[in-house]
């Protein structure tokens, strides 16, 4: 987060406690996890990664309830 707000890999190590070189390394994993390959590129490539995670969880939330209706409209049915 200190990386896509901007914040450079020298005060990011000083920031964690770690070299410029150890910032540089994990950006690099970071980058290719995120399939971008510039620090400007990171910030949208977060949000668009938490947009997904939010729907994801809505998503999830959504068929919970649904199901539990459902199990409670057939345990209705039965009896």
């Amino acid at each position: 987060m200190l990386a896509a707000a901007g914040m450079t890999k020298a005060k990011t190590g000083t920031e964690l406690f770690t070299s410029p070189h150890t910032v540089e390394w994990h950006l690099r994993k970071v980058y290719t996890k995120f399939g971008v390959n510039s620090r400007r590129a990171l910030p949208g490539a977060l949000a668009a990664r938490m947009a997904v995670k939010h729907r994801s969880a809505v998503v999830a939330s959504i068929l919970a309830v649904y199901t539990c209706i459902s199990n409670t409209d057939s345990r209705r049915s039965d009896g």
